[in-house]
């Protein structure tokens, strides 16, 4: 018969089958083990981005190591280069900034979605965003993304109306996943 094994990152809680678990501390979050040449996309969240920009921040900051060519030294130059066209956007022709209303867009999408798809997305977004917000005279003892303080976002698209950046609730900036700034 063979071994059980349980697949983990990090270092921490081992368990056979089905076993009680808690969420990651940040301890264990630090055990995870990575090359650090690429960026990890299987964060089970739709605002991923926004805690892996926040990561690649806090490691840099962390190490001191600012020079070098780590998936979190891209991240970090690629956030710095999104707000670089934030700020210089008068002076491009080739991009736009769209205002969204987290909030207002995620009823407006509930309530008035054609098909039951976006209803689940909207619906799934909300979840998120409202479990990683907290009141505003809350308990501040998790780690979370501002989202009780975010009235808007803003998005940098390019002519193609891809998406190349946005504001972040607790980096500032972030470029769009998957986005090559080069």
């Amino acid at each position: 018969m063979a071994d059980n094994k349980v697949f983990r990152l990090h270092e921490g809680s081992d368990g056979i089958g089905w076993f009680n678990s808690s969420p990651f501390t940040s301890e264990q979050i630090r055990t995870v083990k990575t090359n650090l040449r690429d960026i990890p996309t299987s964060i089970p969240s739709p605002y991923a981005q926004i805690e892996l920009v926040k990561s690649a921040f806090r490691w840099l900051s962390q190490t001191g190591d600012v020079d070098g060519d780590t998936a979190y030294h891209k991240l970090v130059s690629y956030a710095l280069d999104v707000a670089q066209l934030f700020f210089a956007i008068d002076k491009y022709n080739d991009f736009k900034v769209v205002a969204w209303h987290p909030t207002d867009r995620f009823k407006a999408l509930i309530e008035n979605s054609l098909t039951e798809k976006h209803k689940k997305l909207a619906s799934t977004l909300q979840l998120f965003w409202e479990q990683d917000s907290l009141p505003v005279n809350g308990n501040h003892d998790k780690q979370l993304y501002n989202f009780e303080y975010t009235k808007r976002l803003y998005f940098l698209l390019n002519k193609s109306n891809q998406i190349i950046g946005a504001t972040s609730p607790i980096t500032l900036f972030m470029p769009a996943p998957d986005i090559n700034l080069s």
